[in-house]
């Protein structure tokens, strides 16, 4: 379960690996919620501190039958990530408390090179974003799965459109408050 894994500033990443890669981003989803696993390269002190307490924005798209989730943090470029729920551990949605408060989303700064988490943060997806994505993956749960089909309209995808093409085509909420 992703929310048993222990994380903390300054220690390595336990799905850290050597061979990860400058620039990667991860997301999954549990009874939890989300974790968004962001591995750069020797992150910057503005790169952490942006995802440390910067304004959020998020987005979500689908498209092929993949979502999509799009996130900024403050003045970072934003970043893309597709997820499938076939992909994850067999998940229950917990029903939202509050129609003001959306799924929390636990992210996390991991530098690629040496696996520090450099950054740790909990935050609410918007109730807007929540509500679609569970209507998303609510909707790609009935589809049928190949890994190397996802795999390869994910590099479709990818070759025609930029992560700047998926902000448009998403619904983008900023997030006003961190919990």
């Amino acid at each position: 379960m992703l929310s048993l894994m222990a994380l903390e500033v300054g220690k390595i990443h336990p799905h850290w690996h050597p061979l990860i890669g400058d620039e990667v981003v991860k997301f999954d989803f549990d009874n939890s919620g989300g974790i968004l696993e962001i591995f750069w390269g020797k992150p910057t002190e503005k790169e952490i501190k942006e995802i440390w307490n910067g304004k959020i924005k998020v987005g979500i798209c689908y498209i092929k039958n993949i979502i999509f989730l799009t996130f900024k943090f403050g003045t970072l470029h934003w970043m893309d990530v597709p997820y499938s729920v076939h992909l994850s551990k067999p998940y229950i949605f917990q029903e939202l408390l509050s129609p003001t408060k959306g799924y929390a989303i636990l992210t996390n700064l991991v530098d690629s090179c040496d696996g520090t988490v450099k950054a740790l943060r909990l935050f609410a997806m918007p109730p807007a974003i929540s509500q679609e994505f569970k209507m998303m993956v609510e909707d790609q749960k009935k589809k049928p799965f190949d890994k190397r089909s996802y795999d390869r309209t994910i590099m479709d995808i990818y070759r025609n459109f930029s992560t700047k093409d998926l902000v448009s085509f998403s619904k983008v909420r900023t997030i006003g408050d961190v919990f």
